[in-house]
């Protein structure tokens, strides 16, 4: 089943598309509004066995980050926090196709002040 953004509640449309490559890609410097969120789904190549992500803080606080693979019943996965929490990284393996097909990543301020942030990504 394809994720559906209708699904989340509050949710009207995706913020901005990623797609993975073998390669390291990065974004530039995004901001998210206080008490806002960006949903970014990130598509990865028919064969890749997983994904790896990485947000940052760049500026301000840092963001609440989850990743979510395998659409609305999927896994939600909580990120390994380093550098002292500006940091949050996934290294996801997929366990079946329905997770390869469906990767989102949400970004919150999760607070009234707004935070600046930056993702690097790859699929593996």
């Amino acid at each position: 089943m394809k994720y559906a953004f209708n699904d989340i509640p509050g949710a009207t449309s995706k913020t901005y598309t990623l797609t993975a490559a073998t390669s390291v890609q990065s974004t530039p410097v995004r901001v998210v509004r206080g008490l806002s969120t960006h949903y970014v789904p990130i598509r990865v190549p028919v064969g890749a066995k997983g994904v790896r992500v990485g947000v940052v803080a760049a500026g301000g606080p840092s963001p609440e980050v989850k990743l979510v693979v395998g659409g609305p019943k999927g896994r939600v996965l909580e990120g390994a926090r380093r550098r002292r929490g500006h940091l949050q990284s996934f290294a996801v393996t997929f366990a079946n196709a329905s997770e390869r097909s469906s990767v989102l990543l949400i970004v919150t301020s999760g607070r009234q002040v707004g935070t600046a942030y930056r993702i690097a990504y790859k699929a593996r």
